[in-house]
């Protein structure tokens, strides 16, 4: 089994190298069977996901999943569970079909199981599924489904785990993100801000589950032109990803692309050059000088430049992205520029 995790890299060591130390990509992990070999790919492969490199994470799943249908058969809970993480591959790759297909497959599993409440792992993986099938489902326009199944996610999280945990907070979270793609800004304020106060007082004010949900009131003001409001959101999620991901990682890319914005709608436009630049320094090295969200905030770095009167400067940039994104999404596309944030 791997006794380290890849979610927060060592200082002074890329994410590749991690990944290196932890598993070649074509030797198996030294399990002592095959159940021990499936657990152990999974775990990797939730790591590779956390770390948006998609098509290791979904190779290693994929292997998972076979070993547990052969050793446990396909309605194993198991496979549930690796179900779950190939399907947020998916997700994450926005092909959403697949990943509603593997959603729904992985609850019906779990609707054979007897009541979740006696086993509060398998009531937190029915939360999980049901949280990124509504992710899904958002992101395809069906948000009246979206906002149904959060509320009931929300109605086991309370009975399970309590109103005021940390899981209760990240669905909260959901909901208020639903409503910020169908416009009901107020709504989605009053949700954001209620899972806010939870999750500082269950977690503290600096844990990582705290950011997205600042990230996402950040966009909300964003989205609202509410600058000056946004801004402290914006920065405390900057502030706590510093602490809590690991060196360059796309959720602190996330979160700086949006500050750059509201510093740009501020008419900050020297900061929000810098954050701009710092971003685009941290997507070039964790994916490459030519991924998709490259592009994206090149693009932002151009305008701001445009605006400043430094067209010079800001033409071989819009070409640049121009180039990037004429092509098909990549395969580790996280969409990172404005968008609303999800709970870990």
């Amino acid at each position: 089994m791997m006794n380290a995790s890849l979610s927060q890299a060592p200082e002074g060591r890329t994410a590749v190298d991690v990944g290196r130390a932890c598993l070649s990509e074509d030797d198996g992990p030294n399990g002592t069977g095959r159940l021990d070999e499936a657990t152990t790919l999974l775990q990797i492969a939730t790591d590779y996901r956390e770390y948006r490199w998609l098509d290791k994470a979904k190779r290693l799943a994929r292997r998972a999943l076979t070993i547990f249908e052969r050793e446990l058969g396909p309605a194993h809970p198991n496979v549930a569970t690796v179900l779950l993480c190939l399907a947020g591959v998916h997700r994450d790759r926005t092909e959403y079909a697949a990943a509603e297909a593997h959603y729904r497959r992985a609850i019906s599993i779990l609707n054979r199981v007897s009541d979740e409440q006696a086993d509060p792992k398998l009531a937190k993986l029915r939360i999980e599924l049901m949280r990124g099938l509504a992710d899904v489902v958002c992101a395809l326009g069906r948000h009246c489904e979206a906002e149904t199944m959060l509320k009931q996610a929300l109605a086991m999280a309370e009975r399970n785990f309590g109103r005021h945990g940390v899981l209760s907070a990240c669905i909260l979270s959901d909901l208020g993100v639903c409503y910020i793609y169908t416009g009901q800004f107020e709504k989605a304020s009053g949700l954001l801000r209620d899972a806010l106060t939870i999750a500082e007082k269950a977690a503290g004010p600096d844990d990582r589950h705290v950011a997205p949900i600042l990230h996402s009131l950040a966009v909300l003001d964003l989205v609202r032109g509410r600058f000056d409001e946004g801004a402290p959101f914006a920065r405390r999620s900057v502030e706590i990803r510093e602490k809590t991901a690991a060196p360059e990682h796309p959720q602190k890319a996330a979160a700086v692309v949006t500050l750059a914005a509201i510093l740009d709608g501020q008419g900050r436009r020297a900061e929000a050059e810098s954050a701009y630049r710092r971003a685009l320094l941290m997507l070039e090295r964790w994916f490459g000088p030519d991924h998709y969200d490259v592009g994206t905030t090149l693009n932002c770095l151009a305008t701001v430049l445009r605006a400043q009167g430094r067209v010079a400067e800001a033409e071989p940039m819009y070409c640049r992205a121009i180039a990037i994104l004429k092509r098909p999404l990549g395969a580790t596309h996280v969409q990172l520029e404005t968008q609303p944030a999800r709970c870990a």
